[in-house]
């Protein structure tokens, strides 16, 4: 039971972001909102979720990295803009 409450507090907990993330961020989203920039509890660390669509498609994903090989930038894009 506490599994389903959990679950519940984060769908509506996640709503109400998508939906305040809309109103303040209005272009390139649906009025119910398309992405958040989450941050991670008990921390200073964020990570953008987004709401993919409705299964219209494949999103291309680039990947960068630094001098030493490390990951240090991914790119989703969602959006064509060419």
């Amino acid at each position: 039971m506490q599994q389903i409450q959990e679950r519940i507090y984060m769908t509506i907990s996640l709503q109400k972001s998508l939906l305040k993330s809309a109103k303040e961020h209005p272009l390139y989203q649906r009025d119910g909102g398309d992405w958040i920039n989450f941050k991670i509890p008990n921390s200073e660390l964020s990570i953008p979720m987004i709401q993919s669509g409705f299964g219209d498609g494949r999103y291309p994903v680039y990947f960068g990295y630094d001098a030493n090989g490390g990951l240090c930038d991914i790119v989703c894009e969602y959006i064509y803009l060419g």
